[in-house]
């Protein structure tokens, strides 16, 4: 009971103060002070109730635990299945539902994750869960995309993932680096490729003539390789000052690839510019 009776004597003091400011005095008529007093209580009482109300609700809507799917997430599925029994293809970039997102961290599923970020044109966000999936190829694979080539070429190339390295470098359009990713991977004719694209045309030759006399690749790997060697050797700025063993070695290596494809014409124009008779050759 004091605790009321000293509440209410408090009320009272604001009371006054209004009083003595107006210049009223309600003289004898106590019951003006009692009404004052109680609606200044009730006042207090509203004022107080809403902060508290406030308060409470906006450290509930912090805290509470968000829905993992959601009812939009349920029709997406629905209508991306419907689209792929239907045979179907979804073209436009889908946005990852957050309620799926969440499932999918709430689950360690990080490698779907990323596929799910990358579907929705996002590879920035997913290289960063491919690598929390312990996934670098597929994290590099997602930078390169993000337009980050030479950083994915310089994670792979720490991983001994050249060949993949030298991919990115090229994409990067640092041919020599992507050269040198390519030798330590065992590709001469990519290595080849890279130096010729980099404007090493000696090195580049020289490289076509270690793969034509070390590789064992499919003919039509090496066919390829010899249309880029043929395409480099035409080229003005090295036809005019590669050196003549260099290119009667490469032109004789092509036309004996050629020879071996069943093209004796185009063989035989190169074995020209070698200065040998066909007769003299032998497929290897």
């Amino acid at each position: 009971m004091e605790f009321v009776r000293t509440i209410w004597r408090l009320l009272g003091v604001p009371l006054k103060w209004a009083l003595d400011l107006l210049g009223v005095d309600v003289g004898p008529w106590g019951w003006v002070h009692t009404a004052a007093k109680v609606a200044i209580l009730f006042l207090c009482v509203v004022v107080v109730g809403s902060i508290v109300r406030a308060a409470v609700l906006g450290i509930w809507r912090a805290f509470r635990p968000k829905p993992l799917t959601t009812l939009d997430d349920v029709h997406a599925l629905q209508q991306h299945r419907a689209a792929e029994e239907a045979g179907q293809r979804l073209d436009e970039p889908v946005a990852p539902r957050e309620g799926a997102v969440a499932l999918l961290r709430k689950q360690g599923r990080y490698g779907e994750l990323g596929e799910t970020y990358l579907a929705a044109a996002r590879p920035r966000e997913a290289a960063k869960w491919f690598l929390k999936a312990g996934d670098r190829k597929r994290a590099a694979q997602a930078l390169a995309q993000a337009g980050r080539a030479a950083r994915a070429a310089r994670m792979m190339m720490r991983d001994g993932e050249y060949a993949l390295a030298g991919a990115f470098y090229t994409a990067d359009g640092a041919h020599r680096a992507a050269a040198k990713a390519y030798r330590l991977a065992g590709d001469l004719a990519s290595a080849a490729h890279a130096l010729s694209m980099a404007h090493r045309f000696r090195e580049a030759m020289e490289a076509y003539q270690g793969y034509f006399n070390r590789t064992t690749d499919p003919l039509d790997r090496q066919l390829e390789t010899a249309r880029r060697c043929i395409a480099l050797l035409e080229a003005p700025k090295v036809a005019a000052k590669a050196p003549a063993d260099t290119l009667a070695a490469l032109y004789l290596a092509v036309g004996k690839r050629y020879e071996r494809a069943n093209r004796p014409a185009d063989a035989a124009k190169l074995y020209a510019l070698a200065g040998v008779s066909p007769n003299s050759t032998k497929a290897p």
